[in-house]
């Protein structure tokens, strides 16, 4: 877009000055009114696109200072639990930022709803994965992993790997489509339930990303790569395709299942962490 954006002005730009040449060098008033005509049509084009990108760039500011404000309010309201040594680094602590944020806009979300966060599952052995965020609710459950990055990111659908660009470096990290569908499909065995439309899968960036670039190779209206602004209102458009899929009953008894089973295999996380320490 920012190509296309500099061609456009490059082009408007050339075709200006060769209006003006035409205003300096015409023969008679009618050659000369013409490209009077376009030289001020082109010149006010060009006044009304510089107004509008300065207005785009004060908002953009605001929009990230607005962001910055928050996180820093937040930073400052955890400060004990940091000193305390409750996160094991800093990337811990950037995560439970990411979730907190992502709760604290679902919570808005009308209707009988349960949250769990950070349910570790065991599929046998050593192997484990963590599910940031799921809100049991009437008209499903939504899985969503949670992304606390920067800078630009970009990825496709069907690739493993998406790429982060930081602006001093490109890093890659694990398509978190495919991850968040690996977790849903362990949801699934762990409440051995085929009941349909019950799943939808959110990756939720923070507005701190300047860009979001990915690409669908299917449409799977479930999925939902989106940054937090966009978060509640996805949520309450994907909600109106299942009304009333559980009861407020069935919500309960979810919510009481995961719980549980989160309580009852509680050397779940030591196992997870030590899988990543031994990376």
């Amino acid at each position: 877009m920012k190509k296309i954006a500099y061609v456009t002005d490059v082009l408007f730009f050339l075709f200006t000055t060769v209006y003006i040449y035409g205003i300096i060098t015409a023969e008679n008033n009618t050659i000369f009114t013409i490209f009077l005509i376009l030289t001020i049509a082109h010149i006010s084009y060009i006044i009304i696109n510089v107004i509008s990108r300065i207005k785009l760039n004060e908002y953009m500011v605001k929009e990230k200072l607005e962001a910055f404000k928050k996180e820093h309010n937040f930073l400052e309201e955890s400060f004990e639990d940091i000193k305390s040594g409750r996160f094991n680094d800093l990337n811990e602590f950037k995560a439970y930022v990411g979730e907190s944020n992502v709760l604290s806009i679902l919570e808005k979300f009308s209707g009988k709803k349960r949250f769990i966060q950070n349910l570790i599952i065991n599929n046998y052995g050593d192997s484990t994965s963590e599910i940031d965020v799921i809100m049991i609710h009437t008209s499903g459950i939504y899985v969503i992993e949670s992304k606390n990055m920067y800078g630009s990111v970009e990825g496709i659908e069907t690739e493993k790997n998406w790429v982060c660009d930081y602006g001093n470096k490109k890093v890659e990290f694990y398509n978190p489509v495919m991850q968040n569908d690996k977790h849903i499909k362990e949801l699934k065995n762990l409440l051995a339930t085929s009941k349909k439309n019950t799943f939808k899968s959110f990756v939720v960036f923070t507005d701190r990303l300047i860009d979001l670039k990915y690409r669908f190779s299917s449409k799977k209206g479930w999925i939902h790569v989106i940054k937090q602004s966009q978060l509640l209102e996805k949520v309450e458009k994907q909600s109106k395709y299942s009304i009333g899929i559980h009861s407020e009953a069935e919500v309960d008894r979810i919510a009481d299942t995961l719980d549980e089973y989160k309580k009852s295999f509680s050397k779940n996380k030591e196992l997870h962490m030590k899988k990543f320490n031994n990376i």
